[in-house]
């Protein structure tokens, strides 16, 4: 399985600073140039399935991808939403500030992420192991688009890299990569004697943004509990 992992367009509140969490917040006018050029980007990708958090932030940059794959569903699915962060959503992190005892903490997000992954795993799991003239790259699999947001993913990745998958990182992948607007992932997932074993062979790639000046914004929402 190939998993394309994509951080939703930019909104007014990216831009400012201002935490978001669960707020339905739209993208903004760059916010959809962006979802544009990713579409563009991945217009000769050829997807089986599509998974957004349904935040109109991400749904908007979903559906401009899939304008370009009229023929995949789209699933909106709540296990993707970003994380929850309470009495802290709507305005600017103070300086040092944790988050709130009304907020999602980081283990209820990750049991929600992996709830999400291990039934994705579970549906394309096989009954039977690799045989010894198969590798993964031999085998037709899967190729599957998920955009969500910036806490989630990072969350999604820390699960990946956790037993019991272990992934390992391709040559030249950077996990201190900032995660920005419409960044790209690519993660391969691959039975090995039934267990699930992985690969990021892409980080935070925004090579179809190469010729735009970005700010780096942080991700407001990465918040320690």
């Amino acid at each position: 399985m190939l998993l394309y992992i994509c951080r939703h367009g930019q909104t007014d509140h990216n831009l400012r600073g201002i935490i978001q969490g669960q707020l339905d917040t739209p993208l903004n006018d760059h916010g959809r140039f962006e979802a544009r050029r990713l579409a563009q980007a991945l217009a000769k990708v050829h997807f089986d399935e599509a998974y957004t958090s349904p935040l109109s932030r991400a749904c908007a940059t979903a559906d401009a991808i899939l304008a370009r794959h009229p023929e995949v569903k789209l699933c909106a699915d709540p296990l993707i939403k970003e994380r929850g962060l309470g009495s802290m959503e709507g305005r600017r992190r103070l300086r040092g500030e944790r988050a709130p005892p009304d907020a999602e903490s980081h283990a209820d997000l990750t049991k929600r992420t992996w709830k999400w992954l291990s039934g994705l795993l579970k549906t394309h799991s096989r009954s039977q192991p690799l045989s010894n003239d198969l590798t993964p790259e031999s085998i037709d699999t899967p190729t599957v688009l998920v955009v969500s947001h910036g806490a989630w993913i990072g969350s999604l990745i820390n699960v990946l890299l956790s037993r019991p998958i272990a992934s390992t990182l391709a040559p030249g992948v950077d996990l201190d990569a900032h995660l920005l607007n419409t960044c790209v992932i690519k993660v391969r997932l691959w039975q090995d004697e039934k267990r699930w074993r992985g690969e990021i062979i892409d980080y935070g790639n925004l090579d179809h943004l190469k010729d735009v000046e970005e700010p780096d914004l942080e991700i407001a929402d990465d918040v320690k509990d």
